[in-house]
This record gives structure tokens, C-alpha cells and sequence, in this order.
């Protein structure tokens, strides 16, 4: 869990420092990215919590910054509001 928590730690700094920002666009949200010019990363509400089209978080379940800037934007719980899991390696006993 602590593995977690330090993650999310780097995305909401790098949200900040790369100023990733969530913009509606005909009712969809979206974080801008901060490595290609003019490219977004559409963020959507699913069963399972926020997520986002990133290679970090679609592909590998992770806390990305562009979640950490929505949770800012939305005032949403990182642990509680996001499609994220715990990192393979955790400990079983920190689950909680």
C-alpha cells in the first residue's frame, strides 16, 4: 500500500509541475498531455472507478497524473474513485 500512496504522490507533483489540465469537450473530460503537443487523454467513469487512456493506467492499472489532476479538479478520493490495483509485488497483508 505504501508502493501505492508513493505513486500517487508522483502523479499529483508531476500533474503540477507538467500542469496537466481537465477540460470538457461535448460532455466528455478530458487531461491534456504533456508530451505531445495539442494531445488529450480522454477520462471515463467505469464500473470499476475513473480511468484513463494513458499507457499507464489502461494498460497497467496504475496511477497516472492525469488521474491525479481529475481527483484535483473533482475533489475525488485517489484510492477510493480510481480504476488502479495494487503493484504485483505488494505484500498481500497491505491490501487494505
Amino acid at each position: 500500500m505504501n508502493d501505492l500512496i508513493r505513486r500517487w504522490q508522483r502523479a499529483v507533483e508531476r500533474a503540477g509541475e507538467e500542469q496537466v489540465r481537465i477540460v470538457n469537450i461535448g460532455g466528455e473530460l478530458f487531461a491534456t498531455s504533456s508530451s505531445q503537443r495539442m494531445g488529450a487523454y480522454r477520462l471515463s467513469r467505469t464500473a470499476a472507478g475513473w480511468a484513463c487512456e494513458c499507457i499507464a493506467n489502461q494498460e497497467h492499472l496504475l496511477p497516472c497524473k492525469h488521474l491525479a489532476a481529475l481527483a484535483d479538479a473533482l475533489g475525488l478520493d485517489v484510492l477510493a474513485d480510481m480504476r488502479i490495483t495494487l503493484p504485483a509485488d505488494a505484500p498481500a497483508g497491505n491490501a487494505a
